[in-house]
């Protein structure tokens, strides 16, 4: 779709004559712009990382070992998983890491003799409260600070919100503890049905 629009426009703005609101001309060079900027090739660039750490296999040796200490220490084992999940989205875009721990939460979900539901919540929130402590967490820090560097002419230092997130990330961590075993459904997922 944004390929369709991007293709659109480019070819609405060669008819002779079309101009933008302002009476100016629009040419490629203007469309294309967006598609330059630094904050968009750096989350294209995460997500490249993320993906080759996915395919090459290079977490496949940290999954199985969690996933067999499961039986000796749960409890333990749930809360390494998790906080694996929180640095590893810290330091990385957090979309493909939640791809990434899918199977292991599933498998320790089959484990637990529970739904797959009850720690899937929690793992997409675990990822998402990580990704506001670092400036590459989230991509929506990187296009934040990349408007407010273009509105204030203040760039931002990869750890400038380090501090302010890791309070929220702490606030929220408690109460994914004391909220998911409550309102989270033991609901059969589509595997397990």
């Amino acid at each position: 779709v944004s390929l369709g629009i991007i293709t659109g426009l480019v070819l609405l703005f060669a008819v002779p004559g079309a101009v933008g609101i302002d009476g100016q001309a629009i040419n490629p060079v203007d469309l294309f712009s967006g598609f330059a900027n630094p904050a968009l090739i750096t989350i294209m660039a995460l997500l490249v990382v993320g993906q080759g750490l996915f395919q090459t296999g290079a977490l496949e040796g940290p999954t199985k070992a969690l996933v067999r200490s499961y039986d000796e220490r749960p409890r333990v084992t749930l809360i390494m998983a998790f906080a694996a999940v929180f640095v590893t989205s810290a330091f990385t875009n957090n979309t493909p890491v939640v791809i990434m721990f899918l199977p292991i939460m599933s498998a320790m979900a089959a484990r637990m003799g529970a739904s797959t539901s009850r720690l899937m919540i929690p793992l997409s929130f675990v990822s998402i409260l990580a990704g506001m402590t670092t400036l590459i967490g989230a991509s929506t820090n990187l296009l934040a600070a990349d408007a407010y560097e273009r509105i204030e002419g203040v760039p931002l230092g990869f750890f400038a919100q380090t501090e302010m997130g890791l309070i929220l990330a702490g606030i929220g961590l408690i109460y994914i503890l004391i909220a998911a075993p409550i309102l989270l459904p033991d609901r059969a997922g589509f595997a397990e049905s």
